[in-house]
C-alpha cells in the first residue's frame, strides 16, 4: 500500500514539475510499468500543464520505438491528450495487431466525447488509405465524409471483390444501393465471371441490369444470384424462363406441370454428367430448394448422385440427411456400425444425431455397442447442447397415432431392428422371439441393442433360424458362415439365447416378437436377420398388436407349437462351416468369384519369382501381416491383381505379381462395396477416389520403397 502510495506521489510530483526530464521519466514510468501503476503515470501526463511538452516526447519515442506493443501504448497515451493528432495512427495500429475497436472501448469513448470535424476527416482518411470498409467505423465519418468512402468502396470492390465488412455496408442501406446501380452495374461488366457476388446488389427492375441476367444459360447460377438479391422484391416477373422460375421457387409460388416437366429434364440431364459432386454445390443448392415443392424428386435424385458418386464423396449423403431421408439414416447408420476409421465413426454418429434427433436412443444405442467410451461421451455433449429428448410416440406417430389399428403394414423404410428396440423399451419387454429363414452376424450386430435390453431385464431371448437346418450333418454346412456361428455360440453363451431350428424342411418364414405379460407385438413379413435386410433391401412387414390378456391367440399358440416341433441347440461347432464373409442371402446363392489365398499360401507364391524388386515389393506387405488375401477379384482393370485387406487400418491395398505394374492402396469399411464400384473405375478415376491413399511403382530403391510402405501403416 505504502509502496502505492509512493508511486502516485512520485508521479504527481514529476507532473506538477512539468520540464523535459520530469516528464521524460514519467513517460519512462508509463512504457515500462505494470498495468496499474502504468494506469497513474498516464493520469499524471495528462493532467501536465506542459501538455505540448509530453507531446514532442511523445513524437520522438515514437519515432525512435521498435517494439510494436511499446509504440500501442504510446498511441493510447497519445489518443488520450491529443485526439485529434494520433487517432489516424492508433487506427492504424489496432487493425495492424488485429485489436477489436469496441474491445478498447473506442466506440463508448466517442459517444462520451464526440468526434470533432477534423477527427472525422481523419477517420475517413484512415478508411480510405487502409480499405477498412467497417460498417461501424463508417457510421462515425459524418454524410459528407461517407459518400467520399463509399466511392472508393466502389473502386475497391471493382478490382478485389467484396468482403463480409462490405456486405455489411452494403446490405445496411437500400436506398444508398439504388443510389449507386450505375457503379455496381459498372463494376460487374468489368467481369461477369469475377463479380458474380456483386450482382446480388443489382436492381434488377433496371432494364440493363436484368440483361446481364440474361447471359447466364445455368438455371442454378441465376437461382443463386436472384436467392441473395438484395433488390429482389422489386423484380415482379421476367421473360426469361430461368428467372422466373427462379422466382417462383424463391417465393414458393405455385409452378405448373408444364413447368415443372422442363425443370425436372434440366436436373436430369445435369445429373446424368456429372462425375465429381463437389464441384458442382450451386446444383445441388438448386436441388435442395425444389425440395419445397417435391420431396420425394428431390431424394430420388440425391440418391442417384450418392450412388455415383459415393467412393468419392459424401456430400449427397449429407444433403440426403438434411432433409430427413432415410435413405441416407440407414447408410450413415451401417458406415457407423462397419467402419475401421474411428474418425469415420465419429463424424457419422455425430450427424446422426444432429440430423435425427428424434432417433436419438437408437442411435446411442447402436453407438454403444462399439464399447468407445469417447464417442458415447461424444453424444452425450451433442445431446444436452442441442437439447435432444426423444419419444417413442414422436418417432412412431404415423403408426401408433389416435387410430391405432391392430393389424398394420409397416412403412418399407422402418428399420426392424431399431424399430422392435424402441418398441421394447416403450412396453418395458420381458423377451424377443424370431424366427427367420436366414440368420448373419451383421444383423445380430444390429439386434444387440435388443438383446442387451432384453438381458439387462432378465427377459427370454429366442431365435429360431432355418439356415441351421443341416447343422447336425457331417459335410459342411451350406446357408450359414463361420462368423455368423460364432456370434450365435457367444449369444448362448453370454446372454442365455436358446437356438433352434427346423431339420424336416428349410423354414423360410419371417416372425419377430417383443413382449411384457400384458401385450405383444408381431411382425410377421419378408425380414432376416441381415444388415441388409434391416438397412438395404424393401421389405415388407405387418405388425400385429396382441392383448395377451385376453386368453389364447392363434399368432401365439403357432409361433409355440413350431418352437415345439423345432430341434433346440446347444452349441455349434464352428469347424463345420466355411470362412466366408456373408453379410446376406444373396451372398449364400451367388457364385464367389473371389478365391481367398492364406498367407503361406502367399509366402509361397512369392518366393516362386523371379524378379527381385517385385518379390521384395510383396514381402514389405506380408511383414505387416494381412488379415486376409483374395485374388481373381473380378475387375476389369486391374487383371492378374490380388487384395491384401489389413482390417485393423481399414487398409486394401491391391497388387500384381507382374513387375513393373502399380499398386493402389485405398481406405475400406466394406470391401464388398470397395470391391464393387473399383470394379467401375478406370485406373485414373481410382485415384480421384475419396478412399484412394496412394498409387506406387517398382522403385530400385528398396529403403525407399519400405519406407514408403511403412508410413501406410503409421497414420
Amino acid at each position: 500500500m505504502n509502496k502505492r502510495n509512493n508511486v502516485y506521489s512520485y508521479c504527481v510530483e514529476l507532473s506538477k514539475i512539468g520540464n523535459e526530464e520530469s516528464l521524460r521519466n514519467l513517460l519512462k514510468i508509463y512504457m515500462t510499468s505494470e498495468k496499474k501503476i502504468r494506469k497513474t503515470a498516464k493520469q499524471a501526463l495528462r493532467k501536465t500543464k506542459s501538455k505540448k511538452l509530453v507531446v514532442e516526447l511523445l513524437e520522438e519515442e515514437l519515432e525512435s520505438q521498435k517494439d510494436i506493443n511499446v509504440i500501442y501504448l504510446l498511441l493510447c497515451l497519445g489518443i488520450s491528450i491529443e485526439r485529434s493528432k494520433y487517432i489516424k495512427r492508433y487506427l492504424r495500429c489496432l487493425k495492424g495487431q488485429n485489436i477489436d475497436l469496441q474491445s478498447v472501448g473506442f466506440y463508448k469513448e466517442v459517444r462520451v466525447n464526440p468526434l470533432t470535424d477534423i477527427e472525422r476527416d481523419e477517420i475517413t482518411q484512415y478508411i480510405i488509405e487502409s480499405k477498412d470498409f467497417n460498417l461501424r467505423l463508417l457510421s462515425l465519418v459524418g454524410e459528407e465524409n461517407t459518400e467520399r468512402v463509399l466511392d472508393e468502396l466502389l473502386n475497391y470492390i471493382s478490382l478485389y471483390g467484396v468482403n463480409e465488412d462490405i456486405i455489411k455496408i452494403f446490405e445496411s442501406s437500400c436506398d444508398y444501393l439504388e443510389l449507386i446501380q450505375e457503379e455496381i452495374y459498372e463494376a460487374v461488366i468489368h467481369s461477369l465471371e469475377t463479380n458474380l457476388q456483386l450482382m446480388r446488389y443489382l436492381d434488377f427492375s433496371i432494364k440493363k441490369n436484368i440483361e446481364l441476367l440474361d447471359q447466364y444459360k445455368e438455371i442454378e447460377l441465376v437461382y443463386k444470384i436472384l436467392s441473395s438479391n438484395c433488390l429482389i422484391d422489386k423484380l415482379i416477373s421476367a421473360d426469361n424462363f430461368n428467372i422466373e422460375i427462379s422466382l417462383k421457387i424463391i417465393r414458393k409460388q405455385q409452378i405448373s406441370a408444364e413447368d415443372w416437366t422442363i425443370i425436372k429434364e434440366m436436373i436430369d440431364h445435369k445429373a446424368r454428367k456429372i462425375d465429381d459432386i463437389s464441384e458442382h454445390t450451386d446444383f445441388i443448392n438448386f436441388l435442395m430448394a425444389l425440395a419445397y415443392f417435391d420431396i420425394g424428386y428431390v431424394e430420388k435424385t440425391l440418391i442417384e448422385l450418392y450412388e455415383k458418386t459415393k467412393l468419392y464423396s459424401d456430400y449427397a449423403l449429407l444433403k440426403l440427411a438434411s432433409i430427413k431421408s432415410q435413405y441416407a439414416y440407414r447408410e450413415m447408420i451401417s458406415f457407423m456400425l462397419t467402419s475401421g476409421d474411428r474418425k469415420e465413426r465419429y463424424k457419422y454418429a455425430v450427424k446422426l444425431m444432429m440430423a435425427y434427433p428424434k432417433n436419438g436412443s437408437s442411435i446411442y444405442a447402436y453407438a454403444a455397442e462399439l464399447n468407445d467410451d469417447r464417442l458415447m461421451k461424444t453424444l452425450d455433449e451433442v445431446a444436452e447442447k442441442f437439447n435432444i429428448q426423444t419419444s417413442f410416440s414422436d418417432k412412431y406417430e404415423k403408426l401408433f397415432g389416435k387410430k391405432h389399428n391392430n393389424v398394420q403394414l409397416l412403412p418399407n423404410d422402418t428399420i426392424i431392428s431399431e424399430f422392435l428396440f424402441d418398441l421394447a423399451q416403450e412396453i418395458n419387454a420381458e423377451l424377443f422371439f424370431a424366427a427367420v429363414g436366414f440368420t448373419f452376424s451383421s444383423g445380430l450386430k444390429m439386434l444387440l441393442p435388443l438383446l442387451n435390453y432384453v438381458k439387462e431385464r432378465e427377459g427370454k431371448i429366442e431365435i429360431i433360424t432355418g439356415s441351421l437346418q443341416n447343422f447336425e450333418s457331417s459335410g459342411k454346412n451350406i446357408k450359414i458362415d463361420k462368423n455368423t456361428v460364432h456370434v450365435l455360440n457367444n449369444l448362448i453363451q453370454e446372454y442365455d439365447l436358446k437356438l433352434f431350428t427346423y431339420t424336416e424342411s428349410f423354414y423360410h418364414g419371417k416372425f419377430f416378437c417383443v413382449a411384457n405379460k400384458e401385450k405383444a407385438y408381431v411382425i410377421i413379413g419378408s425380414t432376416n436377420i441381415s444388415k441388409t435386410a434391416f438397412l438395404g433391401n424393401y421389405e415388407l412387414n405387418t405388425l400385429i398388436t396382441i392383448d395377451l390378456l385376453t386368453g389364447d391367440n392363434q399368432i401365439v399358440n403357432w409361433y409355440k407349437n413350431f418352437r415345439n416341433s423345432c430341434i433346440p441347440i446347444m452349441h455349434l461347432n464352428e469347424e463345420e462351416y466355411e470362412n466366408l464373409r456373408w453379410d446376406c442371402e444373396a451372398d449364400v446363392y451367388t457364385a464367389k468369384v473371389m478365391k481367398k489365398i492364406s498367407n503361406a499360401e502367399m509366402n509361397n507364391k512369392i518366393q516362386e519369382l523371379s524378379d527381385e524388386e517385385t518379390q521384395f515389393r510383396l514381402n514389405s506387405w506380408m511383414k505387416h501381416e494381412p488379415t486376409d488375401i483374395y485374388s481373381e477379384l473380378g475387375i476389369a482393370s486391374l487383371q492378374d491383381y490380388i487384395v491384401f485387406l489389413f482390417a485393423e487400418k481399414g487398409l486394401a491395398v491391391f497388387e500384381s505379381f507382374i513387375p513393373g505394374n502399380a499398386y493402389y492402396t485405398f481406405r475400406y469399411f466394406d470391401l464388398d462395396e470397395l470391391l464393387k464400384k473399383v470394379s467401375t473405375l478406370s485406373k485414373t478415376q481410382m485415384i480421384l477416389s475419396s478412399n484412394f491413399v496412394s498409387r506406387g511403382y517398382h522403385i530400385s530403391d528398396k529403403n525407399k520403397l519400405k519406407n514408403k510402405i511403412d508410413m501406410l501403416f503409421a497414420l
